[in-house]
């Protein structure tokens, strides 16, 4: 066996030693070429060839792509195996998918022998797949150059060249024996020098070993010589000549005829001591098939030109020839010759002799055959007259003869009629040799061949052709029977191809499948041609038949296999991947099951870790005992790694015995073929079918194929699944550190990165490889010091630090200080940088905390200052608003007490008590305002609102005061505005503020315009006046919560700076905007308030609840405004029974007086106890109770009368009349058992109404 030539790419000498020993240990035959640069790489591939070449993919100029790019283009058909210290996954992947073989860690050499195996199999599988398919094409070729009629010399000579170019690293030549086989008196070597033929010229055919051809023509069997120089059986002329010529071994191979007689002998020659390879013994056989074919047609050639010449003389004479012999005989009255006694005319054109007469046949032809006197001889002495054909050697003809008695026995003399038949026997002689040549041919190349009469319908196939469809030979065909022979799926087109043939549609070839009477499917190739008639009715056809199921199958199956790679690549787990292997190879094969079983020999049992079954079918996968299905003989052969293939269980001699144990799982035919890994059994591929199938060669290949083929991808993907694991290891490491861990390559490009990275800016780590982009994750101004401070550590390979800002992606700022080490190969370049950022943002942060601590404390004191004082304005001032309207109320208080005024300054001291309480209330109501403003608390009643009677109502409550002051208010409303949608009392007041402020804030005779006007979908009203304008310095705090332009104790205004912070509050909460604007102080002011319209309603003057001051939640807001008392109102409580409790008897005798003058039966009480008392004995239609009171609340009164049953007042109307006016109060009210809630203080008339509303409202 001829060692494998291996080049090893390897800088380290110690490395390369490690690889040798391993391919040693490993046993293989083998010849190293190391080499450790990129020139010599490239120098020995130029020059060498090799079967393999082992390559380390991080060589200093010679990187892994690199080298795999050299190899393919210099060496395409040798496999490349990387062996290398370290190589990252993606890399690993890309170089696999370039074509790289496979790789090996240096860490884990134990695994390079099974990748050297899987890849000298794939080669030589590969190779042979080649080899086969170029002999088949120079088979072609050299049949067609034979069959053009080219001569014998150049037909030897295209075999040798043939056999040469089919493996350069021989050389062929011929030797041609003469017709008695004793000499070689010519030869064809083209390959050769003249002087080796000259040589061999007339040297003898026999046994003495004068030569291995002169042995191999002598026994007609082929002769090997190992080594000619010093193999002493063969003689040493015949040995000076080959070694003189380069050669120095041979095989020598008789070419045998058609009647197995030698004719020559074929010489494959070799430039080295050794014995041929079983290609060559194949390339031996091909040439001397080949070689004989040439011959016989240059047989049949020859007589086929003798038939010719034969046929020319008949055409020219075609009259019988006639003569009469006499016969003669010898002693014993054996006849030996006959003399002619008459000869017709025609005598000279049938025999080709003339001046016959009176010369016997024996002068005329002394080689005449004997035969023909034994006939003659016969029929002179019996008398029986005969007809016969027979063949006249000397005469070279074939006769047709009529042979007869003439006259008296004794004269012996017989009349012979005859005609020259020679013509027409040359011609079925030349077509048998012609059928013959084409039988062989067609036999040689499996070929059948077909003739269909269209105009008789008649079908006539070869016995060949009837094998390749299953039928036996003497099957009578018919396009009937051709068809019903084709594959059912198939035979729809094949009759469109007839159909089209009639139609005048020739096809020349076409390719179907046929469905053997066994159940066999073949791929048929049927290539013919056609003749026409003049008017286009087709005639006939005629071709051969090919079966190319082996290339078809061949074909499918590397379709198949190139599919099923593809498909498996694109899995990661090396189950999953066995389990779609397995399922495409059953749907593929159309089998019943497929599986995998893992073999473990030392417990004796094979674990079917996956299958694939068709719906129906059950599934096996479990643990089986080798025992219960694999007979010893059946589990050795798995061992030498041969496939079982069983076509029916019940009768195979490997199941048979256990045919039981198989026919329970629904097995009746298999395959099986093991997977061998290191010499031993590891795994088995089954297929299995339910019914007795025959299993062709091509699914057992491709079974064996996709073994290997699946073995080699599970190791492979898990390797891959290690490399990725131990990568995995260290990313979830470096992810678990709270700093930002990068490594990057000498230039700065980054390797890897964290997931640090992303969380502080939100950039992936696909994208961080993009330089630009992660740049713009930092601050602009540390850009230029970074790209510096790395620029200087890569000059000195020095370790490298900065520091630097990152943008998050919420747009904050961190700080980090980054530190890295430069890895150097060994001659200090620098290899990857390995890094890490450590946010220091917090120490930045306590660093300028201390800076900031100052600065922070002088701000906070002045911030402080700024409050309080504020905070002291805002007291004062509310202190003024509080105590101003009490002095009116308690000096006229006294006066009415003391009773020294008159009517009519009673009349004007209690307009003045009660001007003075509103305006109290309402300072209450708006501080109340602001505190539920400020909890969120503010609620909104919403439904749509018609602006235009919005500013009416509030210009209502102004109009008054505008008049007082001679203010003329101007309006400029728009017309048909859709209403918005809000809480009509809230807007009501934010227009009344605006306008109040407008008035308030103009002096007498001035001027307040009101605009209301639609934009788009957005109403905008603008309350603009010519008062006294605001300070520009002011004019942004205006909206600002206890912010009044003066705040000093001279002010001209009054109030607490609220309103406008509670407009600008709920006009917000309404989805709107309001502005105010001045030109300046003494130029007056405009506030415009913008609101969303609902879309497409035009406003009705109904939209809109508006409530005047007596009836809103916010009691005296403005003045009221009540019409006087008719008799039908003055009593609108009569007949209600109403018990009052109130703590403050104040507040207690005044509702009193106030339901018994509206016509109520009251009775009050102090505290929730006397309430209960008073209810044992009366039971009012209402209650009306205070919350805060000692002892016992208004929350826990409510729910003691709520507890009562309902003879007992449980069920009783009740109102909460208390101070406690928040939206949390009023819903803890009515959430507690009350069924309306009223702030104090109350105006009588609004009490009335209130418990009116509800009386009635219960009612209905």
């Amino acid at each position: 066996m001829l060692k494998l030539q291996i080049l090893l790419l390897e800088a380290n000498l110690p490395d390369a030693e490690a690889v040798a020993a391993t391919l040693v240990a490993g046993e293989f035959d083998c010849e190293l070429l190391r080499v450790d640069a990129r020139t010599d790489f490239v120098r020995v591939l130029e020059n060498h060839v090799f079967d393999l070449i082992l390559a380390d993919c991080t060589l200093p100029d010679l990187d892994g792509m690199a080298a795999l790019e050299i190899a393919r283009n210099l060496a395409p058909e040798t496999p490349l195996i990387f062996v290398s210290a370290s190589i990252g996954e993606e890399r690993t992947i890309a170089l696999l998918e370039a074509g790289a073989a496979g790789f090996v860690l240096k860490q884990r050499l134990e695994r390079l022998i099974p990748c050297v195996q899987r890849a000298l199999r794939s080669v030589r599988e590969r190779l042979d797949r080649q080899r086969t398919e170029r002999m088949l094409l120079e088979q072609e070729r050299l049949l067609k150059s034979i069959a053009s009629g080219r001569p014998l010399p150049e037909c030897l000579a295209a075999v040798c060249t043939a056999v040469s170019e089919l493996n350069p690293r021989l050389r062929a030549c011929f030797l041609l024996a003469d017709t008695h086989r004793q000499t070689f008196p010519s030869s064809i070597a083209p390959d050769l020098p003249p002087s080796f033929g000259q040589g061999l010229k007339d040297a003898p055919i026999n046994d003495l070993c004068i030569g291995t051809c002169g042995e191999a023509v002598y026994r007609g069997q082929p002769v090997d010589c190992s080594d000619i120089v010093n193999d002493d059986r063969w003689s040493q002329l015949w040995r000076d000549l080959c070694a003189a010529h380069g050669i120095f071994a041979c095989h020598s191979r008789p070419v045998m005829s058609t009647q197995n007689l030698p004719l020559g002998s074929l010489m494959l020659c070799f430039d080295e001591a050794r014995m041929p390879t079983d290609w060559e013994y194949q390339l031996a056989d091909f040439g001397t098939q080949i070689a004989s074919i040439a011959f016989d047609r240059d047989r049949a050639n020859l007589a086929l030109g003798e038939s010719e010449t034969k046929y020319r003389t008949l055409f020219e004479s075609i009259d019988e020839g006639f003569c009469i012999v006499e016969m003669i005989f010898d002693s014993e009255n054996r006849p030996i010759d006959y003399r002619f006694l008459i000869a017709n005319p025609a005598f000279d054109k049938q025999t080709g002799k003339k001046n016959a007469v009176g010369k016997t046949v024996r002068e005329m032809a002394p080689q005449h055959e004997d035969y023909w006197f034994e006939i003659y001889g016969k029929v002179a002495l019996t008398g029986e007259s005969i007809r016969f054909e027979n063949r006249a050697r000397e005469f070279q003809r074939w006769y047709e003869v009529h042979a007869f008695r003439v006259g008296k026995p004794e004269l012996r003399q017989v009349g012979i009629l005859f005609n020259d038949i020679t013509d027409r026997k040359h011609a079925e002689e030349a077509l048998r040799h012609s059928e013959e040549q084409l039988r062989l041919a067609t036999e040689g190349a499996d070929l059948g061949m077909w003739y269909w009469d269209a105009a008789t319908n008649i079908l006539t196939w070869t016995d060949r052709a009837k094998a390749m469809f299953g039928l036996p030979a003497d099957t009578e065909m018919s396009m009937q029977v051709f068809l019903e022979a084709v594959h059912p799926d198939d035979r729809p087109f094949v009759q469109t191809i007839v159909s089209e043939l009639q139609a005048g549609q020739g096809h020349t070839e076409i390719e179907y499948r046929t469905l053997r009477p066994d159940g066999i499917i073949r791929w048929i190739l049927a290539k013919g041609n056609y003749a026409y008639s003049p008017n286009g009715t087709l005639l006939a056809t005629r071709g051969v038949l090919l079966d190319i199921t082996h290339r078809k199958q061949t074909q499918l199956n590397e379709q198949f296999l190139n599919r099923l790679d593809r498909e498996l690549r694109q899995l990661s787990a090396a189950e999953t991947m066995a389990q779609t292997a397995i399922g495409k190879l059953g749907e593929y094969l159309k089998v019943d099951r497929a599986l995998w079983d893992r073999i473990d020999l030392v417990q004796g049992t094979a674990i079917v870790e996956q299958d694939w079954c068709r719906q129906e079918f059950p599934s096996v996968v479990g643990t089986y005992r080798i025992c219960d299905f694999i007979l010893p003989d059946l589990a050795d052969l798995f061992r030498a790694g041969q496939p079982a293939v069983v076509s029916d269980v019940t009768t195979h001699p490997h199941t048979a015995p256990q045919a039981d144990n198989f026919l329970s799982l629904n097995i009746r035919a298999l395959v099986g073929v093991p997977c061998i890994c290191e010499g031993r059994w590891v795994a088995t591929l089954a297929v299995q079918s339910r019914t007795v199938r025959h299993w062709q060669p091509e699914e057992v290949s491709l079974l064996q194929e996709f073994v290997v083929h699946l073995w080699s991808l599970i190791e492979h993907t898990r390797a891959v699944e290690e490399l990725r694991q131990s990568e995995a290891e260290l990313r979830h490491l470096a992810n678990a550190m709270p700093q930002i861990v990068w490594i990057s390559n000498a230039d700065g490009s980054l390797d890897f990165i964290n997931d640090r990275w992303t969380e502080y800016t939100g950039i992936d780590r696909e994208q961080s490889r993009d330089r630009a982009l992660r740049e713009e994750a930092i601050v602009p101004e540390d850009r230029e010091s970074l790209r510096a401070e790395f620029l200087r550590a890569q000059e000195t390979r020095s370790p490298y630090q900065s520091q630097f800002r990152l943008i998050q992606p919420d747009g904050t700022l961190r700080y980090f200080l980054t530190r890295a080490t430069p890895i150097q190969d060994d001659r200090g370049q620098i290899r990857k940088w390995y890094g890490t950022s450590t946010d220091i943002t917090e120490l930045k942060q306590l660093e300028a905390e201390r800076s900031r601590l100052l600065a922070q404390e002088q701000a906070a004191r002045e911030a402080a200052e700024t409050a309080n004082r504020l905070k002291d304005e805002f007291l004062a001032v509310l202190s003024h608003e509080l105590r101003s309207p009490l002095n009116p109320i308690l000096g006229w208080t006294r006066l009415l007490q003391s009773g020294k005024i008159n009517p009519t300054r009673q009349a004007e001291a209690l307009a003045t008590i009660e001007r003075n309480a509103v305006l109290q209330t309402q300072l209450i109501e708006d501080l109340l305002d602001i505190s539920r403003i400020m909890q969120g608390k503010l609620s909104l009643t919403t439904a749509p609102v018609n602006l235009t009677l919005a500013i009416a109502a509030a210009l209502e409550t102004v109009s008054l005061a505008a008049e007082a002051k001679q203010i003329a208010i101007e309006l400029d409303l728009a017309e048909e505005i859709p209403p918005a949608v809000g809480d009509a009392a809230r807007l009501q007041q934010v227009l009344w503020n605006l306008l109040a402020n407008a008035v308030k804030f103009t002096p007498n005779g001035g001027r307040v315009t009101v605009q209301l006007q639609q934009l788009d979908r957005t109403a905008r009203i603008r309350v603009a006046d010519t008062g006294k304008g605001i300070n520009p310095k002011f004019l942004p705090h205006v909206f600002d919560y206890f912010r009044q332009e003066d705040g000093s104790t001279t002010r001209k205004f009054g109030g607490l700076g609220l309103g406008l912070a509670i407009v600008r509050q709920i006009v917000e909460m309404h989805g709107g905007t309001v502005t105010a604007e001045s030109p300046g102080e003494g130029q007056g002011s405009a506030f415009t308030v913008t609101l969303p319209l609902i879309a497409g309603t035009p406003s009705a003057p109904s939209a809109g609840r508006f409530h005047s001051p007596e009836n809103s939640d916010r009691v005296g807001v403005v003045p009221p405004c009540l019409p006087p008392p008719t008799d039908s109102l003055s009593r609108p409580l009569a007949g209600l029974r109403i018990l009052v409790v109130d703590d403050d008897s104040d507040t207690r005798e005044l509702q009193t007086l106030v339901l018994e003058q509206s016509g109520a039966d009251v009775k009050a009480v102090a505290s929730g106890a006397e309430a209960l008392q008073v209810l044992e004995q009366f039971v009012p239609d209402l209650l009306i109770s205070d919350i805060g009171m000692a002892e016992m609340d208004g929350y826990m009164l409510i729910q003691q009368v709520r507890s009562r049953s309902p003879d007992r007042g449980g069920t009783m109307r009740a109102i909460a009349l208390t101070a406690y006016a928040g939206d949390f109060d009023r819903h803890r009210a009515i959430e507690s058992g009350f069924e309306a809630h009223v702030t104090k203080p109350v105006e009588p008339e609004k009490l009335v109404k209130a418990i009116a509303q509800l009386i009635l409202d219960k009612g209905s």
